[in-house]
């Protein structure tokens, strides 16, 4: 279909029905197994600098409940949602750690629905380049958690060829990491 054509096949966090805490979980099963199984697993993880400026939480409690998160999982997404401070930088000068509680939604207005634009041709580029980890048939060469990337690859040229995209993928979207 043409949304499939066009989308990141490993996603969480901008996705309905999905849980930004679930990609974390995907990532430790893939270490583990890679040690089982003693292959290496080389990894970079990229996160966009100054992605989203403002966050708001209790508008992203209220999308995680509707995404049917509950009980334990919901409290300790409250938790992690109060923990949240932040140093602001301006050439070379910093502020003091204050916690962060208000401002525009995350990813501000269309936040999820931009980022996807710019998260598809990077995904779309390790496709491509068939490059990525795979364990039982499933492509796990990229991973987003929201506008978070983070590339698995099972040799040290891969690896190379790997950084190598995230950098022209960088350069051609004016991506800063």
């Amino acid at each position: 279909s043409v949304v499939k054509a066009h989308s990141v096949i490993n996603q969480w966090g901008f996705k309905k029905g999905t849980s930004f805490l679930q990609c974390p979980l995907v990532r430790e099963c893939l270490t583990k197994l890679a040690i089982e199984k003693k292959t290496p697993l080389y990894c970079v993880a990229a996160d966009v600098a100054s992605a989203f400026s403002r966050t708001n939480r209790i508008c992203q409690l209220f999308e995680c409940s509707g995404q049917g998160e509950y009980g334990k999982l919901f409290l300790f997404t409250v938790n992690f949602f109060r923990n949240t401070d932040v140093i602001l930088s301006c050439n070379n000068k910093f502020s003091e750690r204050f916690s962060e509680h208000q401002g525009a939604s995350q990813g501000s207005i269309l936040g999820p629905g931009l980022w996807s634009v710019y998260s598809v041709p990077m995904s779309k580029k390790m496709e491509h380049a068939d490059i990525g980890a795979k364990y039982y048939g499933q492509d796990y060469g990229l991973l987003y958690i929201a506008d978070d990337g983070l590339g698995l690859v099972e040799t040290e040229n891969r690896f190379k060829i790997m950084n190598r995209l995230f950098e022209k993928y960088s350069e051609e979207y004016s991506v800063e990491y």
